[in-house]
């Protein structure tokens, strides 16, 4: 019965480590444009 599901676990993870390292990659990016949005955001409220 485990020996079943072990392949689709074992693509399962795989597939969420790769999107863990595309998710680290982008990190800084998503960052600077998250803080960016936030500082306009700032703007808009503080006017």
């Amino acid at each position: 019965m485990q020996s079943f599901y072990y392949p689709i676990f074992n693509r399962i993870n795989r597939m969420l480590d790769l999107m863990a390292l595309i998710a680290i990659q982008n990190h800084s990016k998503f960052e600077r444009e998250g803080l960016f949005l936030h500082k306009m955001n700032k703007k808009l409220i503080g006017s």
